[in-house]
């Protein structure tokens, strides 16, 4: 069955009663906690709190792992090794709020990538570190999935994150279509044209279909001259209909990791906006996940 969530952060905790009550009032049943340092690591009551709260409405939990200075796929081994064990920190941290998987993020700073002959070394350092962290998790009973990102040196792109997923066995894709979006520069030159079903269908066929397991949706829109990332869905084509028709039953998750309004703050976005599209997540899920 389709689960349909949104993201909390440490910012939510002051309110996240309320939006908890408001995502449950519009039909969404799953909530993903980020941790960011402090939060859920060394002030470990109020993720716990959180994530109580998220489950006493009835919903599940998963949790997004911390990734500022976290580099599992770095060659520099000291780095790769540490950032693999602070993400075993994490790992149990879900465990012990009862999360069914954890996204992650997969990147290097050293740009390995675009240098030859050092291309592999970070796709071989990512599948290290994956490795390793699949089988502590399958000892938590927990799920890896791998988010692509737009904004790091290395393993961003839609033919590293392929390889490094065809690599590990057990882990699944974390599909952030804004950030695909990001990483194409020709979408970024049309993003009005650009439907998220053709992202959908360009990272099925790149990554096997049956490896995507949970997507991220938020708008991306040109602000000026910065394109900005999760935002208001207003504008956005998603052709949801044909997400659900290529993805099928191997989509898992749907979390909406909307933040702000184009024209305002985080604080300013209602998260009740997204009632329609939640009501059309589950109606096609219902005739493509089965």
């Amino acid at each position: 069955m389709l689960r349909i969530g949104f993201n909390l952060w440490y910012r939510d905790s002051p309110k996240v009663r309320e939006v908890v009550a408001k995502a449950v009032a519009i039909g969404m049943n799953h909530g993903e906690i980020s941790i960011d340092y402090p939060f859920g690591m060394v002030e470990v009551e109020p993720f716990e709190e959180m994530a109580k709260i998220v489950r006493e409405n009835g919903m599940t939990v998963s949790v997004h792992a911390p990734w500022q200075e976290l580099n599992i796929a770095s060659p520099i081994e000291e780095i790769r090794r540490a950032s693999v064990e602070v993400l075993k920190r994490v790992l149990k941290e879900a465990y012990r709020v009862e999360a069914l998987h954890v996204v992650v993020h997969v990147t290097s700073e050293q740009a390995c990538c675009r240098r030859k002959p050092y291309v592999d070394r970070c796709i071989d350092a990512a599948t290290r570190s994956l490795e390793e962290l699949v089988r502590f998790a399958e000892d938590l009973g927990l799920t890896i999935m791998v988010e692509n990102v737009s904004n790091a040196p290395c393993c961003g792109r839609i033919d590293q994150i392929s390889e490094i997923i065809s690599r590990v066995n057990g882990v699944y894709l974390c599909l952030d279509v804004a950030h695909a979006i990001t990483s194409d520069k020709q979408r970024c030159d049309s993003l009005e044209n650009v439907d998220y079903a053709d992202v959908v269908s360009e990272w099925s066929s790149a990554v096997g279909v049956e490896r995507i397991a949970e997507l991220h949706v938020h708008g991306v829109k040109r602000i000026g001259r910065k394109i900005e990332v999760h935002l208001d869905l207003d504008g956005v084509k998603m052709d949801i209909k044909r997400i659900l028709k290529t993805l099928g039953r191997n989509l898992r998750f749907v979390v909406f990791e909307v933040f702000r309004s184009s024209a305002g703050s985080r604080e300013s976005f209602d998260i009740e906006k997204l009632v329609s599209y939640v009501r059309e997540f589950r109606s096609w899920a219902t005739a493509y996940s089965v």
